[in-house]
């Protein structure tokens, strides 16, 4: 799980790890891809941002060949592959995004974001503000990591075009849903605004 050429070094990579589960799922072996998976839920390590608890991966296990890394830290690129191997997701496989708002009824213009998601990630609620600069109709999506919509959220509160979401990482049902990477997709009027948010299930 170390690339190093002193072999006594016995380390633990947890991007690669995360890159060798996503890589076994990606071809079909499903019980090895979850077994390296597994492998990584003891090293999940909780911290407070802000006032928010959050939980993620540390980049190794130990510190021995990682000079300066902190293993009760947790990092965005191994949390990341944690959940994506977790829900056996390949992000360079995937295209269930793209088809999503491909054939979406709303045009999709390039302007600078002004969709801002915080907390990211989060455990309990997240809050989704927008600006227009001009009140129209708003409505939000939320897509899962397979492009399938779990939840579409239609009030907002709005003052001179700044609306205000939060989503409580419930689907229609009001089930909630599972760990993992989810689209947000802001519609207003002909203009569509994207952002992504990690959900961590307590």
């Amino acid at each position: 799980m170390y690339s190093s050429p002193d072999i006594t070094i016995q380390n633990f990579w947890n991007d690669g790890t995360g890159h060798i589960s996503c890589a076994f799922q990606a071809f079909g072996d499903q019980q090895r891809g979850y077994f390296y998976a597994n492998q990584l839920d003891p090293l999940l390590v909780s911290q407070l941002i802000g006032t928010e608890t959050t939980h993620g991966m540390p980049y190794t296990l130990n510190t021995q060949g990682y000079a300066g890394v902190n293993t009760s830290v947790a990092v965005a690129s191994s949390s990341a592959w944690y959940i994506l191997a977790k829900n056996g997701c390949n992000p360079f496989l995937s295209e269930n995004f793209k088809d999503n708002l491909t054939n979406s009824d709303y045009s999709l213009e390039n302007n600078s974001s002004k969709l801002k998601v915080f907390p990211n990630p989060f455990t309990t609620t997240v809050t989704i503000n927008y600006q227009s600069g001009c009140n129209s109709k708003t409505l939000l999506n939320i897509f899962d990591s397979e492009g399938q919509k779990v939840k579409t959220i239609e009030n907002a509160t709005s003052q001179d075009g700044n609306y205000t979401f939060t989503w409580d990482g419930t689907a229609f049902q009001g089930k909630k849903v599972n760990t993992g990477i989810y689209l947000v997709q802001l519609l207003s009027g002909q203009h569509i605004e994207n952002a992504r948010v990690l959900y961590i299930k307590k």
